[in-house]
Formats: structure tokens, sequence, C-alpha cells
């Protein structure tokens, strides 16, 4: 596949594909994908070491490789930890090893090539914010 052919919401669903194939052969348990909690999207729900992973999934061509990181605003980050609280306030979740906000970025490149970067911890949510 081309990537240059695909629109920003092709590029994105193929990205997160790429991500969830990535994820699973790192060791990580997919428990949802596009979860949806009150106006909040999470990407990928996740497990590893009995930490529940909190995945944002972000998909980029080379030449907008820079703009990753400002994509992540204060509102997106807000969304992720209200998501995250309402998927474990839902569930009912115990997880020994505690929640982590994670993400993957997905870099297209070449026409059909791409990397996946995997950062962990990418911050820590203030939790007493969204509520």
């Amino acid at each position: 596949m081309i990537w240059g052919r695909m629109n920003n919401k092709e590029l994105g669903l193929r990205g997160e594909e790429i991500a969830a194939e990535w994820l699973l052969g790192h060791g990580f348990s997919i428990l949802e994908r596009n979860w949806r909690y009150r106006g909040a999207e999470i990407d990928i729900i996740a497990v590893r070491d009995d930490t529940l992973r909190i995945i944002e999934v972000k998909s980029r061509s080379e030449r907008s490789r820079d703009s990753i990181t400002n994509s992540l605003s204060d509102v997106k980050l807000r969304q992720l930890v209200k998501g995250a609280d309402g998927y474990v306030s839902s569930r009912g979740c115990d997880f020994t090893g505690g929640v982590r906000f994670d993400l993957v970025t997905v870099i297209f490149s070449g026409g059909t090539g791409y990397e996946v970067e995997y950062t962990p911890s990418f911050f820590y949510p203030e939790w007493t914010a969204v509520r």
C-alpha cells in the first residue's frame, strides 16, 4: 500500500492497526480498541505486566514528524485521563501494576515503509483534575 495515496483518516486507521500488531508482538494483551466514554476516546486499552496501559496512537508522515508532540494538547490529555477513569470505574478493574499512559507513534515514509516508536509513560496525570 502506498501511504501517499491515503487521506489522514485512512492513515490514522492504518497506524492504529500497525500499532495493535506491534503491541501484540511485544507481549501486550489488547482489551479494547477505540473505547469511548462520555466524549473521550482511547485508541487502545491493553495490559502488560499486570499494568493497565492507556495507549494513544499517533500516525504521521516522515515530513510532519515534528508535529506529533504538538498534537497532544492539554485537552486531549484530560480526555485520556477521563476515559481511563471511566474504564477503570465501569470495569471494576484492579491492576497491581497501576495505570500507565503510553504513546505509540507510527511514522510512514518512503511510500510503503514505516517505523514504530513506543514511549512508555509519556505523561503522568493528575487524577483529581477530571472528577
